[in-house]
């Protein structure tokens, strides 16, 4: 029964999910209300976890002729198709060190969230030269940015917090265990 509740659940938190990329506004779906501060956790491991849809049961459904909603009602009764606007934001857990540090790359792009002003990162002079740029808590509440040559350098220091973005090109994200490609923003 465990499997069903937490099924359940998921569909339930998935349905009431509110964009995250500024202002969250309240949010209802069957009676459930997700307040303005509210994060949602939702897990999923993957390889036969019981939870949610099946990957091959859902491809054999749709080789004997079932339509994709046919076929993800099955697997999520009880919810509702729908569109919802605006940004998702993704905590990414196997980043733990409380910096995002992404390789360095053409058309790599600092943003500072408190003004909105968007910078390319240098491409002449030691910043240039850089492998990695990072973002990290600054103080008196701004980000600081920092390249990597030979060692840490800081590049300036955002009013608020910042996030990389790319031109055309997936960011390399540099995590304990290696690094991992998004698009997007960071």
């Amino acid at each position: 029964m465990r499997s069903r509740h937490s099924c359940l659940l998921l569909a339930a938190a998935t349905s009431a999910l509110v964009a995250l990329g500024g202002a969250l506004e309240p949010a209802a779906a069957a009676g459930l209300t997700v307040p303005r501060h509210a994060t949602i956790v939702i897990r999923g491991h993957g390889w036969g976890h019981g939870h949610g849809m099946s990957q091959y049961g859902a491809e054999g459904a749709a080789r004997q002729g079932l339509s994709a909603q046919r076929i993800v009602r099955f697997y999520y009764p009880h919810t509702q198709a729908g569109t919802v606007g605006g940004n998702i934001r993704v905590w990414i857990s196997a980043d733990s060190d409380h910096n995002t540090t992404v390789l360095a790359r053409h058309g790599l792009l600092v943003r500072d969230l408190a003004g909105g002003a968007a910078r390319h990162v240098p491409t002449t002079g030691a910043p240039g030269k850089a492998t990695r740029w990072r973002l990290s808590s600054g103080s008196a509440g701004g980000t600081k940015v920092s390249y990597l040559t030979d060692a840490w350098h800081t590049w300036r220091t955002l009013d608020g917090d910042g996030e990389f973005r790319s031109t055309g090109k997936l960011l390399r994200l540099v995590v304990a265990g290696g690094r991992v490609s998004y698009r997007g923003t960071l």
